[in-house]
């Protein structure tokens, strides 16, 4: 049987974000050491308990602690990004724990209207992007793969194709 830890990198009473970090630093260990299949961090923003706003951050200090299980997103909350900035941060963090990555994607925002406001930094938009419509152009982004003649088809990102393990 696999197991895996989905972590809020939770603030206890008393604790500081320092030491929530400290507490996941020593469960990340334990739970490579132990064989755990996944280690996965949430998305939350406009909290005082939960020390989780950026996964993709926590993926890297999880990746540089342990050797065997995967590191993931549970998940990436896609009305905060653009379909680019995922696809280029989930790509570095691929090139840097190549088959290790999982990127687990969410069509909520995580968060109340006030944050959801600030995080987006938006009062309109050009154009509005669907749920499945980001998750493609984050797939056409790490495989390099748009179709001819689509606006972004020139951007890059440097050692595509990149494929973390995808998950919705």
């Amino acid at each position: 049987m696999n197991y895996s830890i989905l972590d809020y990198v939770h603030i206890f009473k008393g604790q500081t974000p320092q030491q929530a970090l400290e507490n996941t630093k020593e469960t990340l260990q334990l739970a490579d050491s132990l064989g755990y299949a996944r280690y996965w961090f949430t998305e939350h923003h406009n909290s005082t308990t939960i020390f989780s706003m950026a996964p993709d951050l926590m993926m890297m200090l999880a990746g540089t602690l342990t050797k065997r299980m995967n590191i993931g997103a549970g998940g990436i909350m896609l009305p905060n990004y653009s379909p680019y900035k995922v696809a280029e941060n989930f790509a570095t963090l691929e090139a840097a724990f190549p088959g290790r990555v999982d990127l687990g994607m969410g069509r909520a925002s995580g968060t109340d209207f006030l944050a959801k406001m600030a995080l987006q930094m938006t009062r309109e938009k050009m154009y509005e992007l669907n749920t499945a419509d980001q998750i493609q152009e984050i797939i056409y982004h790490l495989t390099g793969t748009f179709p001819e003649g689509h606006p972004l088809q020139t951007l890059k990102i440097p050692g595509t194709p990149l494929k973390p393990n995808l998950f919705m």
